[in-house]
């Protein structure tokens, strides 16, 4: 109870510091002012390195948060707002990390191919704290996923196919499909040497509408069939494409392989409309912590989703990615059979892009 005491009474202290400091003196000067007042109690030096780290993220500019978190202050703050109240204790126990460095060490964690020990130390934080926090922020953010990773509505169709064709002239496209494989990077007999295949839909906007993992090319076909056969996700005259070795669908427009010149115009056409390879691209350009390897866990499926909505939530906000981005190398082709309905869908919207 002592111990618990004065941790609340060195928060209390720090505040009081925090707002009475002249911050036109030197960086190094403040925070030794702030540490020397914690010394208190059995947890002083815990409490009086999380506060230094604390008043550090309250100093970061603009571009300091797109260096060590990859998105901008603004975003953070939206983030904070949303999930913040989660990662707060609603029950008695001991003190838990100040929301907004959960947050903090979460985000850079995600954002770059650190240890936790490294992203940790980085905040003052112990590596078992930094991977409490990390965990925290990671489960609240995959349960916002029904919230920020959806099927558009009716309305919302109309919009994303009226967009669509503004920019390539191709009519009735919901969204775009494309997948990637993380592979594993420590195999061993334990673990599938396939690591995760993801399967992804975006909009227009580069924001997933749809998310699902599998461990294997069978599993995928098996999911993408039952899924592009749903006539209740696709109204008359849409349907989604891709640029990826998927089969033509009546559903899943697809480029030829032989070109005639209306069908090098439908090509055409079908490239210049597709986004989900920027849209893969932004997400493993900016989360980093994905090209560690994933083998197939519930762990892992939580950190992708997570990242998922991390990445919807920053083209929500406009926030857009400005580092490198990630090439995304074509996969096997996946199969199950044509229908003529499908290639003659095909052939009636090659025809009328000829046209136009």
């Amino acid at each position: 109870m002592e111990s618990r005491d004065a941790i609340v009474k060195a928060l209390i202290l720090s505040a009081n510091l925090f707002l009475e400091m002249d911050f036109s003196s030197d960086d190094e000067e403040n925070e030794t002012v702030l540490v020397e007042n914690y010394d208190d109690g059995p947890n002083a030096h815990n409490a009086s390195a999380a506060a230094v780290a604390a008043l550090k993220i309250t100093r970061w500019s603009g571009d300091e948060y797109q260096m060590y978190l990859k998105l901008s202050a603004e975003t953070f703050e939206f983030l904070y707002q949303l999930i913040g109240p989660k990662l707060r204790r609603v029950c008695y126990g001991m003190p838990m990390v100040e929301a907004h460095l959960q947050l903090m060490v979460a985000i850079h964690k995600l954002t770059s191919l650190k240890t936790y020990r490294n992203a940790s130390d980085m905040f003052n934080l112990k590596k078992s704290t930094g991977y409490g926090c990390t965990n925290r922020v990671i489960s609240a953010l995959h349960d916002l996923a029904p919230v920020f990773i959806k099927w558009p509505s009716q309305a919302g169709v109309r919009k994303i196919s009226r967009s669509f064709q503004e920019v390539s002239g191709f009519p009735g496209i919901i969204g775009d499909l494309g997948q990637y494989r993380f592979n594993e990077l420590y195999v061993t007999e334990k673990y599938d040497n396939n690591g995760i295949l993801f399967q992804a839909i975006c909009d227009h906007t580069r924001k997933f509408t749809h998310c699902h993992i599998a461990s294997s090319n069978s599993e995928m076909n098996e999911w993408l069939k039952n899924y592009l056969g749903d006539a209740t996700l696709f109204p008359a005259n849409t349907h989604l494409i891709s640029t990826s070795p998927y089969p033509l669908h009546e559903n899943l427009m697809v480029p030829y392989k032989e070109e005639s010149d209306m069908q090098k115009n439908f090509n055409k056409k079908l490239v210049a409309a597709s986004v989900i390879g920027e849209c893969l691209g932004n997400l493993l350009g900016r989360f980093e912590s994905l090209h560690r390897g994933l083998s197939l866990n519930k762990t892992n499926r939580t950190h992708l989703v997570a990242c998922c909505v991390l990445h919807n939530i920053c083209e929500l906000k406009g926030d857009k990615y400005k580092g490198e981005r990630i090439k995304i190398e074509k996969m096997s082709r996946s199969s199950f059979p044509c229908s003529l309905r499908a290639k003659m869908k095909r052939d009636a919207i090659a025809a009328k892009l000829s046209n136009s």
